[in-house]
């Protein structure tokens, strides 16, 4: 009887911390892109793909758990797995989009200081060059200098940023970035090493079937 009841707390303890462990990343990535939602412009996408891959991972979760919880010996109905099946292919096709709008802008520009910097500046160059066009509009000769400097200023900002803006320069938050680069990147990782350790399992089962025939024969 004690036996039975130890036996039964330890199975509780166990589903209770593979629960947790599951449910943890993903309540993790919800929290992370709903604090930094605002905080990445150069990708705005990105904090709302962390909140969707976070809930679709719960989801998933979910769907996989209820039919053993609710009822464990019930055979899985067929509506049930094309549901699971579309459920995958949409957070495929999702993480997909994700990993593009990670990818893309790496590595991002992570202190947003920089642009009002970068703008400061812009303003500092052009109120300088009209002072000296304003000390130069008694001399000609100064004031063709001067336009020619200025032209090469203005010149020089509009190859940086053709929109007017630094837009190389747009921020996106450091944790939230680094997060999802990590999580997409390791995912990516166990994904190809599972695909890689399934086909040599497969090609060692069909040697070793080979093998088994040949010698039977």
């Amino acid at each position: 009887m004690a036996g039975s009841k130890g036996s039964c707390w330890c199975d509780v303890f166990g589903a209770g911390c593979t629960i947790l462990f599951v449910t943890a990343f993903p309540v993790v990535q919800i929290t992370l892109g709903a604090v930094y939602l605002y905080e990445c412009p150069v990708a705005p996408v990105l904090p709302v793909y962390v909140m969707v891959f976070g809930t679709g991972a719960l989801l998933m979760t979910a769907m996989l758990a209820m039919p053993r919880l609710l009822c464990p010996g019930a055979p899985r109905p067929t509506f049930w797995t094309l549901l699971l099946v579309t459920l995958l292919l949409l957070f495929f096709i999702w993480f997909l989009f994700g990993s593009y709008q990670i990818y893309s802008i790496y590595p991002p520009n992570y202190d947003k200081n920089n642009i009002t910097d970068s703008n400061s500046s812009i303003s500092g160059i052009h109120s300088s060059s009209d002072t000296r066009l304003n000390h130069a509009s008694k001399s000609p000769r100064l004031l063709r200098l001067n336009q020619t400097q200025t032209s090469g200023w203005t010149s020089e900002i509009s190859s940086t940023s053709p929109s007017g803006e630094l837009s190389d320069l747009q921020h996106c938050n450091r944790t939230l970035y680094l997060f999802a680069f990590w999580t997409n990147t390791l995912i990516c990782v166990m994904a190809g090493a599972a695909a890689l350790v399934m086909s040599c399992l497969y090609c060692f089962m069909k040697c070793t079937d080979v093998f088994v025939q040949h010698l039977s024969t």
